[in-house]
């Protein structure tokens, strides 16, 4: 999967409609203070875990966000988010470009979620942003013995105070609080499930609550217009029959009309000159005449028979061509005379039964005829489009009814009014084994404080909260590949300490042990900030890699660098480099630094 285009508006300080483009790779989004990296990682969470978005007085009623995104197929899908009612509709681009609903439950599979249906959500983790870092939880900072001399009073007192079955005690109600916090993120994974059928069905009920309605505007105008005369079924089949047959009788006579209007023009353009009005006429005669007198005064027959015969030829053209326009007008003359039968014949059927059809209406009950034909009119068009609306409404339903719809709805609202309560209380339980783990700790602590003087050469043993491991869908997937864990957070380690630390080690409860050169060095119960940062941070990323290994979920890392000096956070970032080669990652930082050209960089 592949982020392609985040856009925000009304958020916090995105005030404007602002596009955050992506790429495959490694994605730096560089950003001073108040430029809103956070509040896109907060949006991201918000659109792929669901839950309410922090800082919700800032969020406007019309603030929205869309996600553009590639599945792991190689299509293209939009994710939407409305802030305001906190609906969410996802989409898919189709062939020509646009982007159409898209239902996951019918496909199947939610693009968003590649992993099998058995395999815990990913999300939580690769989202992760800046709440895994232990120096922004107020973590300790590095043994000292003074720090040593005062656990070792405290363990004392403990001790002789019957400490241990305090301690004993806490651990256990904390175990039994222990999976509230998991249990709270996995509710609001189903939450998010909810609110996305919920919006699909909601958006179902609408559009068929909206059908109904005109169905039933419709069924009363019916009736009104049925009520405004008393016209039988088979009057108003009549009625319809005869609207049809006028309507084929006006193409028909159109066609008519026009076929009279082309002979009228073939006969305006033939020639209306008669045989006297011909000069070929005059000119055949008046040689004839000659050439008869001609004879008669010289005798000259071989000329005279020459002249004659070409004034009769001239004669014989002339009457031929008057005969010919004769006929042809008598032709068109005869055409038009057919066509105004036929159209006679065609009127005088129709004429008939419009008579019938008039006195019937009458007596019907309407005020004109006319008002009888507009409410045939209207009652056509009512028809056609009820029956356009029971298309449109077995379409929206999709095979089910508008009763149980509205009973999936029902249901649906209490699942997630009971997925709330369940949620909020699993929030309190989780708060309150928050507290718990942090008292354990401190009694630990005091109860097994850490000697004064030199950790063994090769060996560190560090005591932090292993709190990326505290989910059990994680703890159950990452168990039968500790090894690989192991490896692979030690080969962060080692990269990002340039070699100061070569392997780390995790026991059952996921508690890291460090080994290295490093001889007469005490470190304590508590690392420093910048070195318990590296070690948390080479633990998440070997954590990724192990239950991701394929790269199927983008990474979006929130300020990874706040406490890291110039040297470690060089090697942070090219161990993220490496990791781009695989997945893709979001760096949201302020730390400018110098990038390769082949990273995507987006400046807020």
């Amino acid at each position: 999967m592949t982020f392609l285009e985040l856009a925000i508006k009304g958020v916090r300080n995105f005030t404007e409609f602002t596009r955050v483009p992506l790429s495959s790779g490694l994605n730096t989004v560089y950003g001073g203070n108040q430029s809103g990296k956070t509040t896109l990682w907060q949006v991201l969470r918000v659109m792929l875990m669901g839950g309410r978005q922090r800082g919700a007085e800032d969020v406007a009623e019309w603030g929205q966000a869309a996600l553009t995104f590639r599945d792991a197929d190689g299509e293209t899908f939009s994710l939407a988010h409305h802030f305001g009612d906190g609906r969410s509709k996802l989409a898919r681009r189709e062939a020509d470009g646009s982007f159409k609903p898209f239902d996951p439950t019918a496909a199947g599979q939610h693009p968003l979620h590649p992993h099998p249906a058995n395999a815990p959500n990913l999300w939580p983790l690769c989202l992760g942003g800046s709440r895994w870092l232990p120096s922004l939880q107020s973590l300790g900072q590095e043994g000292s013995p003074a720090d040593a001399e005062r656990a070792m009073a405290a363990n004392s007192a403990l001790a002789g105070a019957g400490a241990l079955e305090v301690v004993n005690a806490r651990l256990s109600q904390l175990d039994s609080l222990g999976g509230a916090a998991n249990q709270a993120r996995q509710l609001e994974t189903v939450l998010a499930e909810c609110y996305a059928r919920r919006a699909l069905l909601a958006e179902r009920r609408d559009k068929t609550r909206a059908i109904i309605r005109e169905r039933a505007q419709l069924a009363e105008k019916r009736a009104a217009l049925a009520a405004a005369g008393t016209l039988s079924a088979n009057d108003l089949d009549e009625l319809v029959r005869y609207l049809e047959d006028e309507a084929a009788h006006h193409a028909q006579r159109v066609r008519l009309d026009q076929t009279l209007v082309t002979r009228e023009d073939e006969l305006e353009a033939v020639p209306r000159t008669t045989l006297l009005r011909r000069p070929t006429f005059h000119l055949g005669w008046l040689t004839t005449a000659a050439t008869g007198g001609l004879f008669q005064v010289f005798g000259l027959y071989p000329a005279v028979m020459g002249v004659g015969t070409l004034g009769g030829v001239l004669l014989a053209v002339a009457i031929s061509r008057d005969l010919s326009l004769r006929n042809r007008r008598g032709r068109i003359l005869a055409t038009m005379r057919r066509l105004r039968q036929e159209m006679d014949a065609l009127d005088k059927p129709l004429q008939d039964r419009y008579r019938d059809l008039l006195a019937n209406l009458e007596q019907a009950g309407f005020a004109s005829p006319r008002a009888a034909f507009t409410a045939c009119d209207r009652l056509r068009h009512l028809v056609e489009r009820e029956a356009a609306l029971e298309r449109a409404l077995e379409a929206a339903l999709d095979g089910d009814t508008p009763d149980a719809v509205e009973a999936e709805l029902e249901a649906l609202d209490q699942r997630i009014h009971g997925v709330q309560e369940s949620h909020a209380r699993l929030h309190t339980a989780g708060a309150d084994a928050a507290q718990l783990a942090r008292e354990r700790d401190s009694l630990q602590s005091a109860l097994h404080p850490p000697r004064a003087g030199h950790a063994p050469a090769g060996r560190l043993d560090i005591s932090i909260e292993p709190h990326l491991v505290d989910n059990p869908a994680y703890r159950e997937a990452l168990d039968p590949q500790r090894e690989r864990y192991c490896r692979r957070a030690g080969e962060f380690l080692a990269h990002f300490t340039a070699g100061e630390f070569t392997a780390l080690e995790v026991n059952g409860s996921y508690y890291p042990t460090l080994h290295g050169e490093h001889p007469g060095r005490h470190v304590g119960a508590s690392p420093g900030s910048g070195m318990a940062d590296l070690i948390y941070l080479a633990q998440y990323l070997a954590m990724v890699e192990t239950l991701d290994p394929q790269g199927h979920y983008p990474m979006v890392l929130d300020e990874p660098f706040l406490t890291l000096d110039a040297e470690r956070r060089d090697l942070v970032y090219s161990a993220l480099q490496d990791c781009a080669r695989k997945r893709q990652v979001v760096l949201l930082t302020c730390q400018k630094f110098l990038t390769s050209p082949s990273d995507h960089i987006v400046l807020l």
